[in-house]
């Protein structure tokens, strides 16, 4: 059983399908959460459609960055579930830190036990602004984590649902908790599809109410994309932390 306090590991994909076919990915991360204890939790389905009508009337709900935040926002409920970290079914581990937590360049798990924030998501900085990423989330179990992946779900709107609805709803949960009070952060907010939005600086770590952070290396670092057709054979079952398993069983699930 995992110790108490220990945050889960989400994995989610549309389809039983979508989780074959990236079998060895699958694998690896079940590996790397026993080797840390952390409790494995797959959701397998479509996110529910947005609450708010027409609102969101074209939006799809059977992306897995949807899909992935609808799961987490479920399992926060469970009384058992302190936080939780989300990530993409295509990232992996490789080499010793996937079996050996020593081994990791960074600990995925300080950003929990540090308690410093409540949300944090991968970012880049350009040019005094931050282009946050969905691949992958740490959210702890708190009002406003929960009120921040609500408000993403229900405003994941447009053709660019993979950026934009993160931004908005980080303005949306820094309006909720009163962090941001100028009136463009208001409009922002307010506003289904945004193209231009000032930096986020002043909402990072500053929002006692929404403590939300971002950065390189905030959320599970060492996962990153590997691409199905540079898993060739044998030889990657050392790499993805996968040796002593059966090769056909890992391999041919995925056919």
């Amino acid at each position: 059983a995992a110790p108490a306090d220990t945050p889960a590991l989400v994995l989610a994909a549309v389809s039983v399908k979508r989780v074959f076919a990236s079998w060895p990915k699958f694998l690896n991360a079940l590996v790397y959460a026993a080797a840390r204890r952390l409790p494995v939790y797959l959701w397998v389905g479509e996110a529910p459609a947005p609450h708010l009508g027409d609102v969101c009337k074209d939006s799809k709900h059977d992306d897995d960055p949807h899909v992935k935040i609808a799961a987490t926002a479920v399992l926060l409920g469970h009384p058992r579930v302190p936080a939780a970290f989300a990530r993409d079914l295509d990232l992996v581990v490789e080499g010793r830190a996937v079996r050996d937590p020593m081994a990791a360049t960074h600990d995925a798990i300080s950003i929990h036990d540090e308690n410093r924030v409540d949300v944090a998501v991968p970012c880049t900085a350009h040019g005094g602004r931050h282009r946050l990423r969905a691949t992958k989330l740490y959210v702890r179990d708190v009002p406003a984590a929960r009120n921040f992946l609500d408000l993403w779900l229900d405003h994941r709107c447009g053709a660019e649902r993979w950026y934009h609805p993160l931004r908005d709803a980080a303005y949306r949960a820094g309006v909720a908790g009163g962090c941001l009070k100028s009136e463009g952060a208001r409009l922002i907010a307010n506003r289904t599809r945004t193209e231009k939005q000032p930096a986020l600086n002043y909402l990072f770590r500053r929002c006692p109410t929404f403590r939300f952070g971002c950065g390189q290396h905030f959320v599970m670092p060492e996962f990153h994309v590997l691409k199905s057709h540079d898993l060739a054979g044998g030889s990657d079952l050392e790499r993805l932390g996968l040796a002593g398993l059966d090769h056909d069983v890992i391999y041919s699930a995925a056919r």
